[in-house]
C-alpha cells in the first residue's frame, strides 16, 4: 500500500495472525529498521536517503579495504625467486 513490505506478526491470541508492514509500527525486518520506533516515525523519504547514504559509505569502505588487499596480493605475486 505505502511501499512497505509486509511481515507476519503474532497477535494477542495464539491463533491470531496480523500482517504489519516492516517499516511500520510492530514490523521488523532482518536488519532494518535498526533504530526501532524512532526510525519508523521518520518520513520514508528521509529514511530512504539515510539508507542510501549508509550504503554508499559502506561500499566506499569496502572499496578501500579491497584496494589494500589487492595491493598486498600484487606485492606477493610480483616477487621473483632466483634459482641457483
Amino acid at each position: 500500500e505505502n511501499g512497505c513490505a509486509r511481515v507476519g506478526v503474532a497477535g494477542a491470541m495464539a491463533n491470531e495472525h496480523v500482517e504489519a508492514p516492516i517499516c511500520g509500527p510492530g514490523g521488523q525486518g532482518l536488519i532494518f529498521p535498526m533504530g526501532g520506533d524512532f526510525e519508523r516515525k521518520l518520513p520514508s523519504s528521509l529514511r530512504g536517503f539515510l539508507y542510501l547514504a549508509a550504503m554508499v559509505y559502506w561500499f566506499y569502505g569496502i572499496a578501500i579495504i579491497s584496494d589494500l588487499f589487492m595491493a598486498a596480493i600484487e606485492k606477493v605475486t610480483s616477487r621473483r625467486i632466483r634459482k641457483k
